[in-house]
């Protein structure tokens, strides 16, 4: 988005007091989406890992500390300590040795160490590496649609879903917030990697039969 049409943007929500609603599940680094809006944003950040949580509320986020990125200026942002899916109570959350890979599902450890980065090296393979000899925790699981219920969100511009293969159930538990919904952006696998994942075919589908499109996609190849 250009700098001219941000600022009319900024502009035109000022004059009809308009405030942005973003949600981002899997904010481990701080939330940066929608940053040219911010001043009209009302952002929420998920993140279940309690050792990664701590350093999100401290701002001392590894991005921060390494590259000097911080969220931007929000006009106001929250932070929950909680997973997000299809039920609300308590799950077993797996805490990895690569902290960007943390998540609810269990990585199939296996699979994961066939693959090979073509600029990375390991010292046993990536799988293994970044992912095994994770720990079992038990962390607290809500839906979307409790969240909405509970702190009155009535709509939900922008939706970004970044947890690790969970994304599916996710959206299960968030129906009735999908239909008051602008955007859902998800970060979504084509190969199951977790135990009982579900992959891209089934996300899509799931968005449709919710009247989504998809407008455009993004494939990291490592």
């Amino acid at each position: 988005m250009s700098a001219e049409l941000i600022s009319r943007t900024l502009a035109l929500l000022a004059r009809q007091q308009t405030e942005l609603v973003l949600l981002d599940l899997g904010a481990r680094n701080g939330v940066q989406d929608l940053a040219g809006l911010a001043p009209r944003v009302s952002a929420r950040g998920f993140e279940p890992n309690p050792a990664e949580y701590d350093k999100l509320v401290s701002g001392d986020t590894d991005q921060a500390r390494l590259m000097g990125i911080k969220p931007p200026p929000y006009k106001a942002i929250k932070y929950y300590p909680w997973a997000i899916g299809d039920r609300c109570g308590k799950t077993s959350f797996c805490v990895t040795p690569g902290p960007g890979a943390c998540g609810i599902l269990e990585p199939d450890v296996a699979r994961l160490s066939e693959i090979r980065h073509l600029s990375q090296t390991y010292n046993k393979s990536f799988g293994e590496d970044i992912f095994g000899r994770f720990e079992k925790i038990d962390v607290e699981l809500r839906t979307l649609d409790w969240l909405a219920a509970e702190e009155k969100i009535a709509h939900c511009d922008l939706l970004k879903i970044d947890v690790e293969g969970f994304e599916y159930e996710v959206l299960q538990g968030a129906k009735a917030l999908l239909e008051h919904t602008g955007v859902v952006k998800v970060e979504i696998c084509f190969i199951p990697f977790r135990h009982d994942q579900k992959v891209f075919s089934h996300v899509d589908l799931l968005l449709r039969e919710q009247g989504f499109d998809l407008l455009g996609y993004d494939i990291v190849q490592q």
